[in-house]
């Protein structure tokens, strides 16, 4: 009964859905219960090149790391893919890093918890390493 309701709100002939994706819900329910939504492929590639897949790599272990719930990592795919960071992708690697990491849309997500100042000077220095500002740790949150 529920799915004839999905049906009649579709769209009309002209706007025919050419995907679906099949989502579990994550519930603590016996039963399994799914939903059906549109969808649009991003791509064979995900990424514009290794450096940028690496740089995402970072970016989850980082969130994990730190406990940040605020990124989507859907959202972090499609930031990565824009054509602004195929002129980055010439950066060497930690440039390239501190550059995505200080993006508009990703910055205030870390700045809480990594010394943007402090990374910026050891560029010099041509190092990886990401400066963390002291502060309690994630596992004290609980």
């Amino acid at each position: 009964m529920v799915f004839s309701e999905v049906i009649q709100t579709c769209p009309q002939e002209a706007q025919k859905i050419g995907m679906v994706v099949l989502k579990e819900l994550n519930c603590s329910c016996p039963e399994r219960y799914y939903y059906i939504r549109p969808c649009q492929p991003i791509g064979s590639e995900v990424f514009h090149s290794h450096k940028i897949k690496q740089v995402y790599c970072y970016v989850k272990v980082l969130k994990n790391m730190f406990n940040i719930d605020n990124i989507n990592m859907y959202l972090l795919k499609k930031i990565l893919r824009k054509p602004l960071l195929l002129s980055l992708d010439v950066l060497p690697f930690g440039r390239l890093l501190y550059s995505i990491l200080s993006l508009p849309d990703i910055k205030p997500k870390f700045q809480h918890r990594i010394d943007y100042a402090k990374w910026e000077k050891t560029f010099a220095l041509s190092t990886y390493v990401i400066p963390f500002k002291k502060g309690p740790s994630p596992a004290a949150k609980s």
